[in-house]
């Protein structure tokens, strides 16, 4: 079945758009992009598709930039800006990259609990998502790994050569990716138990893991600029194309099946686009 793409267009005065993330609710957040391709708005699109500003945390005599990189169930956006003069609450160096319903942030190797705290992580390494438990994933060396609250290692595999974690779900389900002796690069999910999944690229296609939802669904890109959901199941559901022989780029997928992204008009910049597909169930 095709899916319904829906435009998230940029707010006024910007040319593009660059998705970050989307919420269950289909609130979806990204940057708007000036013409330069480098200065931008952090921007909501709520359900109608419009674009709302979200303003640079004051603090910063410098230009009004901002960009997001992550929202929570509650509406809460993280990200960094630059802005007019006033006052900024910080929490000290980084770059933060998720926020957990908590309140709970990580970026790179800084791991910050609810308080502002820094939790110092254990055999170091750098935190890619967090769950609402705490739970950190990454990696450590050159391995997948994960942090509980207290920032204790767990590492997932040694058994390929490299392997990494981006990504926690809600029922503590992660995914990555995984590098074997040929060097391509492979999704694959550990569930809850420690069980690893690797997905089932055919013959020499290259793929990799761009992120998931916490129904069990990854979305995957594969070779030459495909995507695809791969559901818990292990059903795999390319994503149409608004006109054959385009290129989009998808970026982020909710419970319900939405998947945001990118699509190129032709003699235009790109916009911003919506993939509405069947439910997700139990593939």
């Amino acid at each position: 079945m095709a899916g319904r793409i829906t435009e998230l267009a940029p707010q006024p005065g910007y040319a593009s758009v660059q998705p970050a993330a989307l919420t269950e609710d289909g609130v979806a957040v990204g940057d708007s992009m000036a013409a330069n391709g480098w200065a931008g708005r952090a921007t909501l699109w709520g359900a109608s598709g419009t674009p709302v500003d979200l303003p640079p945390v004051p603090g910063f005599p410098c230009y009004a930039y901002s960009s997001v990189a992550a929202i929570n169930a509650h509406g809460i956006a993280v990200g960094y800006s630059y802005g007019a003069p006033g006052t900024v609450t910080a929490l000290g160096f980084g770059r933060p990259s998720a926020v957990n319903d908590a309140g709970a942030v990580i970026g790179g190797a800084k791991y910050w609990d609810p308080a502002g705290n820094v939790v110092p992580l254990e055999g170091g390494g750098t935190a890619t998502d967090l769950d609402d438990a705490g739970t950190a994933v990454g990696s450590s060396g050159f391995h997948a790994a994960k942090w509980d609250a207290a920032g204790h290692l767990t590492v997932l595999d040694i058994t390929w050569m490299f392997s990494s974690a981006a990504e926690i779900g809600a029922d503590g389900t992660i995914y990555g990716e995984v590098v074997g002796e040929d060097g391509k690069s492979r999704p694959a999910r550990w569930d809850p138990a420690g069980r690893l999944t690797v997905f089932p690229a055919a013959g020499d296609a290259r793929t990799w893991f761009t992120t998931a939802n916490d129904s069990g669904s990854a979305l995957v890109e594969t070779s030459p600029g495909g995507f695809v959901v791969w559901g818990p199941g292990g059903r795999v559901t390319p994503l149409p194309l608004p006109a054959e022989g385009a290129y989009c780029r998808a970026t982020d997928l909710n419970d319900r099946g939405a998947v945001t992204g990118e699509c190129p008009v032709p003699e235009q910049n790109s916009h911003a686009v919506r993939w509405d597909l069947p439910v997700i169930g139990n593939w």
